[in-house]
């Protein structure tokens, strides 16, 4: 296999570009010598339609078609897209048999009345939409998807009035000089003309940056594994990206730590826990004797990576020379008191004498459960005065980072 250009990893070319046009139906007598469809009018078998679009790209420079008494008849949809040329925004490629650039990540459409389309990419089992953005001289940017694999694609554009596509092939490319891995790019380009003569050459600057290769030349022949260098960005730079793609990765460099986007938020490859605080009363004047008693007590506001929860338990004694205790078993409801997901609190108190105590457990937390509520399950209890009072809090919470 042969590389090409002046980089250090392959890259792809872009071959055999050229414009679609529908064809038009065969001759014909009746509707029963026409395919599935179509009808003969005017000796021709024509596709049935409803709308312009329904008649397939529309070559304005011949063979396009247009919806007229619902068929499909020659002529040129006004304000329709034309693909009359497909390029690149990449480096310059100086093959004589390939277009003038090479591929790094989208596709640049000339034509006609390309501004505001939108553009599909065929080939790859069901059509792909790409991102678009206006460029240059009404040229129409499409961002071609970064796991594009060689092979022969269709791009196709269409706007509310028609539609239009050009073929293009992807061919594997040659190597370049060696050089060090340079940084990850952001754009790079892919050329092609649309006729079918010029290909295009996807950037290999850009992809070794991107998808780091196994190794590269650092200079003097010296052959080494290669290395992935990710973007990265301070936290408050990472907050501020617009609309980041689910698997996103780059370095905090506040933390020195990976970050990645899971969909709905950004998450940290950074090991470790945190513990957050807060003070909520669960439940209050708690005086049993000689019950044992089962409380839900439902835990409200919980991040979705809490790993425990911290309650807090305070006694009050009311009066002189009391007796009394409390057992239970503290647990996340849908778990199991006496295992390794419960916390026990054991409290004993002899001729206690106006006094108050306080005591914090963790208890284990998972919150794909789906159920943030805390089971208090009573295993005995003793109070020899009605103003000696238990009360359990919310203290805080942990994290896994």
């Amino acid at each position: 296999m042969r590389w090409m250009t002046c980089a250090t990893l392959g890259s792809f070319v872009l071959a055999g570009c050229s414009s679609g046009t529908p064809g038009g139906g065969g001759k014909c007598k009746s509707n029963a010598e026409c395919g599935a469809g179509e009808v003969c009018f005017s000796d021709a078998c024509r596709k049935v339609c409803s709308t312009d679009l329904d008649c397939g790209p529309n070559d304005c420079g011949g063979g396009g078609t247009v919806c007229t008494g619902d068929v499909c008849l020659p002529g040129c949809r006004e304000n329709a897209p034309h693909i009359t040329a497909i390029d690149g925004d990449g480096t310059p490629d100086g093959a004589p048999t390939h277009a003038a650039h090479h591929v790094a990540s989208a596709l640049l459409l000339s034509g006609e009345h390309l501004d505001g389309a939108a553009a599909d990419l065929l080939g790859l089992g069901a059509p792909r939409p790409l991102q678009v953005q206006g460029g240059a001289n009404g040229a129409l940017v499409a961002l071609l998807p970064g796991d594009t694999p060689p092979g022969s694609y269709t791009i196709r554009v269409t706007n509310a009035v028609g539609s239009d596509q050009g073929t293009v092939t992807l061919l594997q490319g040659e190597q370049g000089p060696p050089g060090p891995l340079p940084v990850v790019a952001t754009t790079g380009g892919l050329t092609g003309d649309g006729s079918g003569v010029a290909p295009l050459a996807i950037d290999a600057a850009y992809l070794s940056a991107r998808y780091a290769p196994l190794a590269h030349d650092h200079g003097g022949g010296l052959v080494q594994p290669a290395t992935l260098v990710l973007p990265s960005a301070t936290t408050a730079e990472r907050n501020a990206i617009v609309n980041p793609a689910a698997g996103q990765v780059l370095l905090n460099t506040d933390t020195q730590a990976l970050d990645y986007w899971d969909g709905s938020s950004w998450r940290t490859s950074a090991s470790g826990w945190s513990i957050r605080r807060a003070n909520v009363l669960l439940q209050g004047d708690i005086n049993t004797h000689q019950t044992t008693p089962t409380w839900d007590l439902p835990v409200a506001g919980l991040p979705a990576n809490t790993r425990g929860v911290i309650i807090g338990l305070r006694y009050f004694h009311g009066g002189t020379s009391d007796h009394g205790y409390l057992d239970f078993w503290a647990f996340q409801r849908g778990r199991a008191a006496n295992t390794e997901y419960a916390a026990l609190f054991s409290n004993t108190h002899y001729s206690d004498y106006y006094n108050s105590d306080y005591y914090e457990l963790v208890v284990p937390w998972d919150k794909a459960l789906g159920d943030d509520t805390l089971r208090v399950e009573v295993i005995s209890s003793y109070n020899s005065n009605a103003l000696n009072d238990y009360f359990i809090y919310l203290k805080g919470y942990l994290t896994a980072n």
